[in-house]
């Protein structure tokens, strides 16, 4: 698509575009192959069959994966969620003109 003459602009849209698309349509599939695959390793019998193959390896790395993204998005979450209340309670932007009432 990119090789027949869109102007910059036209290419910068439609980059834009497939990647807001296909970054949560992403998380969405490996999460859900991820799970599948854990349903199925789940049953006893298919377990042994499995045990020694690139299945388990796949499934893995799939619930791996995003779980480090998982993880990354909490941490992310966890240190600055906490700033939404000092703004609320007045602390402003910039530490070192910070009022009377937040020493000590």
């Amino acid at each position: 698509m990119y090789t027949v003459g869109l102007d910059v602009d036209t290419r910068a849209y439609f980059t834009a575009a497939t990647l807001i698309i296909a970054v949560p349509t992403g998380f969405v599939v490996l999460f859900t192959i991820g799970g599948l695959s854990g349903v199925v390793l789940a049953n006893a019998s298919l377990d042994v069959a499995f045990h020694d193959t690139y299945y388990v390896v796949a499934h893995f790395h799939y619930v791996l994966s995003m779980g480090a993204v998982f993880a990354l998005f909490s941490g992310v979450n966890v240190t600055f969620f906490p700033q939404h209340f000092l703004g609320l309670q007045g602390m402003p932007r910039r530490i070192s003109d910070y009022p009377d009432a937040f020493y000590g």
